[in-house]
């Protein structure tokens, strides 16, 4: 018999979620902010697995290797977006916007009585669109479906 996989956690320290929360809710948003930008940077530097699937990532995206700074824009999109599922989880009230051009059918494809599937592809949109379909007094299930590609391998 095997024995069960190791759990995966996060990656950062122990304490930083409890931190992050602590910091967000306490710290003026002019202290917070410089500090989340510069934990992103400690993150590009501490956090070589995380940093090489972002670098493959970016590659795919943008056709061609990323520069330093655009991997830190991603570590730096994705603290922020924690923040948000951190204040979420508190209670606070995500404010979720439709591109313009999409408002329309999506509102009348969300009011509509039809079974839907509302879907997204990066990290975190999935719980942004649940986020946003509340609104619409109409039952949410969030799927996840973990892929064998580069980017799930080691992230």
């Amino acid at each position: 018999m095997n024995p069960p996989p190791e759990a995966r956690r996060n990656p950062g320290p122990s304490w930083g979620y409890r931190f992050m929360l602590w910091a967000e809710q306490w710290w003026p948003h002019w202290v917070f902010q410089p500090a989340l930008m510069a934990g992103a940077w400690v993150g590009v530097a501490r956090m070589p697995a995380q940093r090489a699937c972002s670098r493959e990532y970016l590659a795919a995206v943008l056709g061609r290797p990323p520069r330093l700074t655009e991997i830190w824009a991603h570590f730096y999109a994705f603290s922020e977006f924690l923040v948000m599922k951190l204040r979420a989880a508190r209670g606070v009230v995500i404010p979720c916007t439709l591109a313009p051009e999409n408002r329309a059918d999506f509102e009348a494809l969300a009011r509509s009585d039809r079974p839907a599937l509302f879907g997204t592809f990066h990290l975190g949109g999935s719980d942004l669109l649940g986020y946003l379909l509340s609104n619409f007094e109409r039952p949410v299930s969030v799927l996840r479906t973990r892929v064998a590609t580069p980017m799930t391998r080691a992230c």
